[in-house]
């Protein structure tokens, strides 16, 4: 279907069509306040209509189920990495543009599918045709890496790894901080591009150790969600057994989040085993969180008393004897990651078909799509009224 991607009605509709699944975040920043609400498409394209021409107004390139969180992504629809505009002398916003297009043309790698201006920052969008699934994630980082480094001497930056929504400001909003109407270049636009042949293409940029690393790493995350929902059902968990959780996600996340982020997913974990909002819990629980994201930014973790390197997969091993797993909740569910070692070769990796999760991780706590606006509205005219004085 062809859009017009010039407005914000029609860019929105180009990046997540009217079928897509899950819930596409729209924020509102002004200023330090930022405001958030999960949408539908359908409600993406209404508020695209009434924020044209408003301030601070961005989208996210993914969708969720619940929470925006890397545990609840439901779909991935493009990658967009951005940078501030070319502040060397003599030089330009267009310099940088073209520095970007000739590395991409060197690397055999598709233009991107817009480039968006936001007086502030250039974003690069590449718009796939067939969206990331939520169980394939995965692939996203690893494209993300590859494309960052092949970049990274244009200075234009990826945030996968800090908040995975990668947010996109919505073209005919304006910037909050230029006041800038947000654009996209005239002659930038070439459309979706095939997104296998993009990952292709990428994946061989990543070596063979970096790919494993990450599969590994992706399919343990994958298997602790699995035990997780199984066990969920049955029982809830004790103090002691929320604590080896919080290590097991928090060292499967590290490969997928930096701090802030991985902060966010065991806040996010922490409220799902214990079933309150992290406002009751991080009295008791805020100190153990950060500790873990601490322990794993120095690259290690701890399980049963004993350290474990999480650069290493060897940390897997402990996973079974920590989170007491037996041998019918292997075969039941069928784990391979999170089975020692010596047991490994006795079972093989099980790809399980893509489904939307029962449960959600974390509890979401939002705003009224229509006091987004309002919200924001009255932070300007208190901004207007503070400048006036």
């Amino acid at each position: 279907m062809n859009h017009n991607i010039y407005t914000a009605q029609g860019f929105s509709n180009a990046l997540h069509p009217p079928e897509s699944e899950g819930k596409i975040v729209l924020v509102r920043q002004i200023g330090e306040r930022k405001d958030a609400t999960p949408v539908d498409s359908r409600e993406l394209t209404w508020a695209c209509s009434q924020a044209a021409g408003q301030s601070g107004f961005y989208f996210s390139l993914c969708s969720f189920f619940g929470t925006p969180l890397l545990l609840n992504v439901a779909s991935v629809r493009g990658l967009v990495v951005s940078c501030p505009f070319d502040s060397r002398p003599g030089s330009n916003t267009l310099d940088l543009a073209d520095e970007a297009e000739l590395l991409l043309r060197n690397n055999d790698l598709p233009l991107p599918s817009a480039v968006v201006y936001d007086g502030q920052r250039a974003h690069f969008l590449w718009l796939l045709d067939e969206p990331i699934r939520g169980h394939e994630v995965d692939r996203l980082f690893v494209m993300g890496d590859a494309l960052a480094s092949i970049l990274k001497p244009t200075g234009l930056t990826i945030q996968t790894k800090d908040d995975i929504a990668n947010l996109v400001p919505l073209v005919e909003s304006r910037n909050s901080a230029t006041e800038k109407i947000v654009r996209v270049d005239s002659s930038s636009w070439r459309g979706p591009v095939s997104r296998r042949l993009f990952e292709r293409q990428l994946l061989v940029k990543a070596s063979a150790l970096d790919l494993d690393m990450s599969s590994t790493a992706w399919h343990t995350l994958r298997e602790l969600e699995r035990l997780f929902h199984h066990r969920w059902a049955l029982f809830a968990q004790p103090e002691e057994s929320v604590r080896a959780w919080l290590a097991c996600f928090g060292a499967a996340l590290s490969s997928f989040c930096k701090p802030t982020a991985l902060k966010r997913e065991l806040r996010a974990v922490a409220e799902s085993l214990l079933g309150q909002s992290w406002r009751v819990l991080s009295t008791h629980w805020a100190q153990e969180v950060e500790g873990v994201a601490a322990q794993i930014a120095r690259g290690s973790i701890t399980l049963d008393g004993s350290s474990y390197s999480v650069s290493r997969t060897s940390w897997r091993d402990a996973i079974a004897p920590s989170l007491k797993i037996t041998a019918e909740e292997m075969s039941a569910i069928s784990l391979y990651e999170l089975r020692p070692e010596d047991t490994r070769a006795q079972s093989r990796r099980i790809i399980e078909p893509w489904r939307r999760p029962s449960s959600p991780f974390g509890f979401t706590s939002t705003i009224p799509l229509q006091r987004l606006f309002l919200r924001s509205a009255l932070t300007n005219a208190s901004a207007a009224r503070q400048h006036s004085i």
